[in-house]
């Protein structure tokens, strides 16, 4: 994971104003027509990249099929688009990968994947607990032993005809991609974007980004005491989600209205999960959008 951090924050100068329409051309040796000096774009402090840039570029990344898998050339591309809606005119900034500020923003796609894998372990650690109050450490009743709890994740794990974490009724196999957990990580990423300066589709790789931070969740707790999970990247979970998002492609227009509202619903809730607790690595998984066949 490439970890970009200067000692001092990157700059680029915006472009002096253009002159107002019929006003005289300045001339060449006169300095009070001169143009304003060029203000400066501190991608650490500037409002415009924190509340439009980077919500929209996340929106654009939750879109893609698998947000691990994006060739450098592309992201450098959607990088310099997204510039170009936030700072119009954009001419004069290029943005090729390996730059410093391909590199500050690449890095600012990696922070998003992390909160994502760790919002999901806190909504699992909450769904564990008492009023999914983490701080006073007290188990539900029916999750006071590891025993409970690595029990409770086996059943979740399901096995290759069903996964249960996958789906809003696991006994109907009603609602794909509807458990509470899996809709309150893509609320997350809802909240996250809310702010995009344009609308990128639907949050297919956002939506596979997120059940795969939900298997890993549960993994760190497979033997009912949580153990330090792998990183979530695209070494160990590139796969998998990419495993993911062809179900999600499977989705049909109801489908994702049914997600998109129950993610949405959870937007600005907090607490833990009320529903099932999702499933650890296998070698084969069942299908989510299919129902499997007896």
């Amino acid at each position: 994971m490439i970890r970009v951090r200067p000692e001092k924050p990157v700059k680029v100068k915006k472009p002096a104003k253009a002159a107002k329409p019929n006003s005289p051309a300045p001339a060449d040796d006169d300095p009070t027509t001169a143009p304003v000096a060029s203000e400066e774009i501190d991608t650490r402090t500037d409002i415009n990249f924190k509340n439009i840039f980077l919500p929209t570029l996340f929106d654009y990344l939750g879109s893609t099929e698998n947000p691990f898998i994006i060739p450098p050339a592309t992201l450098a591309k959607k990088q310099q688009d997204t510039w170009a809606l936030t700072y119009p005119p954009a001419s004069h900034v290029t943005i090729r990968p390996k730059s410093p500020l391909f590199n500050i923003i690449k890095q600012k796609t990696h922070d998003w994947k992390s909160a994502i894998g760790k919002t999901t372990m806190t909504l699992l650690h909450e769904f564990w607990m008492v009023d999914g109050n983490i701080k006073a450490g007290i188990f539900k009743e029916e999750f006071r032993t590891p025993l409970d709890r690595a029990t409770h994740v086996q059943w979740a794990l399901g096995d290759e005809q069903c996964v249960p974490f996958g789906w809003r009724d696991p006994e109907t196999l009603e609602g794909p991609f509807c458990s509470e957990i899996v809709l309150k990580t893509l609320a997350h990423h809802l909240e996250a974007t809310t702010a995009s300066a344009t609308d990128h589709g639907v949050p297919r790789g956002a939506l596979a980004l997120s059940t795969a931070a939900v298997q890993r969740a549960l993994t760190a707790w497979k033997t009912g005491v949580w153990a330090q999970p792998t990183h979530f990247s695209k070494a160990y979970w590139g796969e998998l989600t990419g495993e993911y998002a062809e179900d999600v492609a499977e989705l049909d227009d109801g489908q994702w209205a049914d997600i998109i509202k129950g993610a949405r619903v959870f937007c600005k809730a907090k607490g833990g999960v009320s529903g099932q607790a999702e499933a650890g690595k296998k070698k084969r998984r069942a299908r989510i959008v299919a129902v499997p066949k007896k």
